[in-house]
């Protein structure tokens, strides 16, 4: 297993706390097991912030506190629980160094698994979130994407090359990040809006945005969550954030929550609430099946293009 002076050599390069360091590297090696998994590399995809670090942001995304997946095929029930078997199982935990144990578990109603899990190795302990999607109208919405992680300093001491990750695709992954925004931006974690920000500012944003546009209602509406209504956006304050929580997530701690939400306010006001198919005024009572439905196509032909 990786060395501890080298999971320091890391912290001090990104200057965060030496359990931020070692639970990113945890992650990868248990990402590095989910997908090198002969069944469970075809029945899930890493989504959220991980997956935005890990594969999109790199280096200078923020650090990520969980694993989010969505599952791809029909039986949801048993891919989670055949995931969560490959996470606490011992054999594998002898393979690659890292024991977890599940202390925290609930299923919501609508198919969708969390769970707290503790983790124990040969450099520390620690813990992580699990969220596991799916069920009906949870899956992917488009195709997902094979990608090898993005380079990581302490990779050369990993021991392994790590394999290469599914992903859900990048705009799917903005716009849920747009309505978790509005379903929680009161619960003061910024890190969705830091997420938000941060994309905008990839050169692939300035063409993929409209896409995000076109998309998030549908997603609302898919959700069944009822819109918060005109300008819910403006109600976003800097000052509702626990801006302190990020910045121990932060490489180099560096963060600006006015800035942020500033800029995010300047970039995303002007269309947020741009209702053009009455998707979001029918958010939560599910009418517009069909107007949902063709919406979410020209999305995805303009991404297949």
């Amino acid at each position: 297993m990786i060395e501890e002076a080298a999971i320091r050599r890391y912290a001090g390069e990104n200057r965060v706390d030496i359990a931020v360091a070692r639970q990113e590297v945890i992650l990868t090696i248990l990402l590095n097991r989910i997908f090198l998994h002969p069944h469970l590399r075809d029945a899930v995809a890493l989504k959220g912030g991980t997956a935005l670090r890990k594969l999109i942001f790199g280096s200078t995304g923020r650090f990520s506190e969980d694993m989010d997946f969505a599952t791809l095929g029909d039986d949801n029930d048993s891919i989670q629980t055949e995931l969560i078997a490959l996470l606490v199982n011992d054999e594998a935990a002898e393979m690659d160094g890292v024991r977890v144990l599940e202390f925290d578990f609930e299923q919501s109603m609508q198919g969708t698994v969390q769970a707290i899990c503790e983790f124990r190795s040969e450099r520390g302990e620690g813990h992580f979130e699990l969220d596991i999607t799916g069920g009906d109208g949870r899956r992917p919405l488009f195709t997902t994407i094979w990608q090898r992680p993005l380079h990581q300093t302490y990779f050369r001491q990993l021991g392994f090359d790590p394999a290469p990750i599914r992903r859900v695709e990048t705009v799917e992954m903005i716009a849920e990040k747009v309505v978790s925004i509005h379903r929680r931006f009161e619960n003061g974690n910024p890190k969705d809006i830091w997420d938000l920000w941060k994309w905008i500012q990839l050169p692939t944003a300035q063409v993929d945005v409209d896409l995000v546009r076109r998309l998030w209602p549908v997603r609302l509406w898919l959700d069944g969550q009822r819109w918060r209504g005109p300008g819910w956006f403006n109600r976003v304050e800097e000052f509702g954030f626990d801006w302190g929580r990020l910045r121990a997530m932060m490489p180099q701690g560096r963060i600006d929550g006015r800035v942020i939400v500033n800029e995010l306010r300047n970039r995303f006001s002007a269309w947020i609430d741009r209702d053009e198919h009455g998707l979001l005024m029918d958010a939560g009572v599910g009418r517009l099946r069909a107007t949902a439905m063709k919406q979410l196509e020209s999305v995805r032909e303009a991404i297949a293009h």
